[in-house]
């Protein structure tokens, strides 16, 4: 046998996670760290932020049992990273290295609700955490296997022992299998006793609207974040409303047990998790969260269908339009829009009563207020 038919091989890749992922975002050397050690976590945090860092131990502390006891699975010592080093609020989960970070600037979202941010930043992140190791089917160490088939071509000098590889297949045989709307969704819900995040009038009002329209994500829409417009924000927000079906229809323990059952070795998809513990694949389950939704909004809305009030559109270039202000003497309006983007950043801006004359002031994310006489903006 001819020494090529040698040169195609099959071979599994097991990829190794020796080291912790690094961070994307790079501090600045020049800060000293230091560490705040408690029972279960470890903070750490640079000079000035160590007010945050004791409060986040406080209520990493508090809220772990409660997680931990949902899904009946502990990651074991969590490493937060506290960052106040910029006018940013965010928090990021980084599950296969049990670290979360937290920027400690306080979060205020036109599209949620008010909550406590510290506390629901620590609980949402430690949920990813939680939920999704206890998902997962092989060891932090092991996020992925690949199978890969490899063929390299003909020699072209006897000196040469072996072929340069011209042709390559790569499967992935991922560890962790779960949607963004599963993700976020059960990270919002975190649990029945302890819900820092609550379902709010914002949220329900997102929800209403798409269903009203019939502009719901669909399915596979939930599936992917990156989206336009309040696609993004749709994710999260329908990702929590079916969790809370899932929640209220086949009980609390159903999370715990689709989470389980996306660790099973067989499963490559989220429909199979959702079928074998409520009997129902994802299209069917959706059909049947989207007809009560439907019903329910229908009850709500019969009054107000009955007596309709209706105005006149002021402005409707963005999306995310609000926070009117109006001048002392009503001839012009201070308001915030995201009109001319494709997310939710606003800038304030100033028109006269009827809509018309629309000039943009500069980028804001606060109300703008007038001074008693009409001369000023604040």
């Amino acid at each position: 046998m001819k020494a090529r038919y040698f040169r195609c091989c099959f071979v599994a890749a097991l990829v190794l996670i020796m080291t912790p992922v690094l961070s994307f975002a790079i501090p600045n050397p020049s800060l000293k760290w230091k560490t705040l050690t408690t029972d279960h976590f470890d903070v750490h945090f640079h000079d000035g932020a160590e007010w945050t860092a004791r409060q986040v131990a406080a209520i990493a502390e508090e809220v772990r049992s409660p997680i931990n006891d949902l899904y009946g699975y502990d990651p074991g010592r969590c490493h937060f990273v506290i960052m106040d080093t910029d006018d940013y609020a965010n928090g990021a989960a980084y599950f296969y290295d049990n670290k979360i970070e937290i920027w400690a600037t306080n979060l205020e979202f036109g599209l949620r609700g008010t909550t406590e941010w510290l506390r629901n930043v620590v609980t949402h992140e430690y949920t990813h955490v939680v939920s999704i190791q206890a998902g997962m089917k092989m060891p932090r160490r092991i996020p992925a296997v690949y199978f890969q088939w490899v063929n390299f071509e003909d020699e072209k000098r006897p000196d040469v022992i072996t072929g340069y590889p011209n042709a390559i297949a790569s499967y992935p045989w991922v560890g962790t299998v779960i949607p963004p709307w599963w993700a976020e969704g059960v990270a919002q819900y975190q649990s029945p006793t302890l819900q820092t995040d609550c379902w709010d009038t914002h949220r329900e009002m997102i929800l209403r609207a798409a269903v009203i329209a019939d502009d719901m994500l669909g399915p596979v829409e939930m599936g992917y974040l990156g989206h336009k417009s309040l696609g993004n924000e749709q994710v999260y927000d329908h990702g929590y409303g079916l969790v809370r079906y899932i929640a209220d229809t086949y009980g609390p323990e159903a999370i715990k047990r689709i989470s389980e059952s996306l660790g099973r070795v067989g499963r490559l998809t989220i429909d199979d998790a959702l079928e074998d513990v409520t009997g129902k694949n994802m299209k069917a389950l959706y059909s049947d969260w989207q007809a009560w939704l439907r019903d329910r909004y229908d009850r709500q809305l019969r009054s107000v269908r009955a007596n309709p009030r209706e105005g006149w559109m002021f402005n409707n270039e963005g999306f995310m339009t609000h926070s009117p202000s109006y001048s002392p003497d009503g001839s012009r309006v201070a308001f915030l829009s995201n009109k001319g983007s494709d997310f939710s950043g606003t800038a304030l801006h100033l028109a006269d009563a009827d809509g018309k004359n629309v000039k943009s002031i500069g980028r804001a994310s606060s109300r703008g207020i007038f001074s008693p006489d009409g001369k000023k903006l604040l």
